[in-house]
């Protein structure tokens, strides 16, 4: 890649507001418009991408991944459960609404499965989190 053309991709990112990208669901006040269907939806498909494997993934990314696959399992959550718990947290916690729904997921699935992704550390040999 040549230096202007990293220069013009540097600043194009530099000048990107990702927050603000129309039609992208990247606030509690964008997620709570949407039906409780289209959350469900959007919910499954942040879980199945947040949880898939990647070959270069480090092992605590991995374990982390596998963990909370292994918890929804054990706590039977379905998409629309965990749609739900996305909802609560912006209804019962306002200073989150301006935190996307993908962040949100991340906060409630650590705190859900804090005691299997440390089961699942410990196995590996790594301290719990």
């Amino acid at each position: 890649m040549t230096r202007r053309v990293l220069a013009t991709a540097l600043l194009l990112a530099a000048a990107a507001q990702p927050a603000a990208a129309g039609g992208f669901v990247n606030s509690g006040d964008i997620w709570e418009r949407m039906s409780p269907e289209i959350q469900t939806a959007y919910i499954q498909g942040v879980n199945d991408a947040a949880n898939l494997i990647f070959v270069n993934d480090d092992l605590p990314t991995a374990i982390v991944k596998v963990a909370r696959t292994r918890c929804l399992i054990e706590h039977k959550t379905t998409a629309a459960n965990l749609a739900t718990e996305i909802t609560n947290v912006y209804v019962n916690n306002k200073a989150m609404m301006k935190e996307p729904p993908f962040a949100i997921y991340i906060y409630v699935m650590g705190a859900t499965c804090k005691d299997i992704i440390n089961q699942e550390r410990g196995r590996m040999g790594l301290p719990p989190i």
